[in-house]
This record gives structure tokens, sequence and C-alpha cells, in this order.
């Protein structure tokens, strides 16, 4: 249908594509999810004039939403480095097309840093924590708030370093890294304390500073 009516070379018949391969993806079927994840980030690289305004926001989310995918299966696959890069694409569209407060750009975040400690870029991770952090206090977040982008990230995470510790030795070469990252969902309740503690709030549902409480669900 999006081939149809807007071309087999648009950004949505990359969505619809890129919707088809994560089915195979979700289904355990990864190495049969790549080449519609392929195809569909071929595409997005093809086009000649990217779309910046932020009156596309809708259509930014999509192509963030094409990386997205295509990293979780190249890391599901055990392909690490291609799953960052593709990450890396996806959180530069989030940084620039959405707010702070966005569970999307939360957990796209969140998800880089944990496939940068995979690969040991440690410290590029730990500064997109307190990125995350920051944003977070900036914005008067409650950690409540934000629970369904921490926990979607941490299944995620799961999920991808399961498949890159099956699907390569990178466990053999650097196994502190992985230690590291089986502890994901520990270090990513850690962070949910330190906002907590950073942004008490009183019955009311209110920040100390007086500041209704924004809500993300």
């Amino acid at each position: 249908m999006a081939a149809t009516l807007y071309g087999i070379t648009s950004v949505h018949y990359a969505v619809a594509i890129s919707n088809e391969g994560m089915i195979h993806c979700n289904q355990g079927a990864a190495k049969q999810a790549e080449p519609f994840l392929d195809q569909a980030v071929a595409i997005l690289q093809s086009q000649k004039k990217p779309i910046r305004s932020e009156s596309d926001q809708f259509i930014q989310g999509c192509i963030m939403e094409v990386y997205s995918n295509a990293a979780d299966c190249k890391a599901k696959l055990g392909n690490a480095e291609q799953a960052v890069n593709l990450l890396e694409r996806a959180y530069r569209l989030a940084k620039t097309f959405l707010p702070t407060s966005a569970p999307k750009r939360i957990q796209t975040t969140l998800e880089l840093g944990a496939l940068m400690v995979a690969i040991g870029r440690n410290r590029e991770a730990e500064e997109l924590k307190e990125e995350v952090f920051k944003d977070a206090e900036k914005a008067g977040l409650h950690p409540f708030s934000i629970m369904q982008a921490f926990m979607e990230a941490t299944v995620n995470i799961s999920a991808m370093l399961q498949g890159l510790q099956a699907n390569t030795d990178l466990h053999q070469d650097c196994p502190e890294h992985l230690d590291c990252v089986e502890d994901v969902e520990a270090d990513l309740l850690n962070v949910l304390a330190q906002l907590a503690a950073a942004a008490p709030y009183n019955a009311k549902g209110r920040n100390s500073n007086g500041s209704n409480v924004l809500s993300l669900f």
C-alpha cells in the first residue's frame, strides 16, 4: 500500500518495510528481518532532501524508529558496531526534534548508552546517562513519570545484549564490558533513585518548587 501511494523511495515505504522486518525480528527471526531493515535504512540514506522542519516532527519520529529498529536487529545478530552507528542516528534525531521530556528520547538515549558500554565506550555511555539525569531534572520530571521509558529501554537493552552475547565473541575479548551491561536494569533503577532524590514531591503530586509533576503516560 505504501509503495503504491508514496513510491518505493519514500520515507513512508521505508517505515512500512521496517515494520515488516520488526515482525520477523520480534518473532525471533532477526536474520530474516535484516534485509527488510537494511532496505529501509538504505531508502532513508538515499533521500536527497532530508526533512529538517520541526513541523514534520511526525515524519522525523518515523525515521528515528526505522534507525532504532535496524539497530535492534543488528544487535540481536551480534553486530554491535553497526547497531551503535544506527542508534546514534536515531539519537541525533531525537535530540533535534523531541523535547527533553519525551519518553522516546529518554529511551533512545539509554539504549545507546548501554550498547556503548557493550563495545567499551564507557565514557560516552556515562555522559549519556548524565544527560538523561540532567534533562529530567531540568524538566522537573518525577521518576515515576518516566518509568515507562525506562522500562521499555530495559526490555530492549536486555534483548539486544542477549543477541550480542549469543552471536559474538565479545564476552571473550572484554568480559568486563558485558559483565557490566548485564546489570543494566539495576543501573537504570539507580538513575531513577537519583532522580527521586533530586526532585522530591509532596502528596499533591508537585515538585519541591511547587510546579506540577509532568506525567508522560
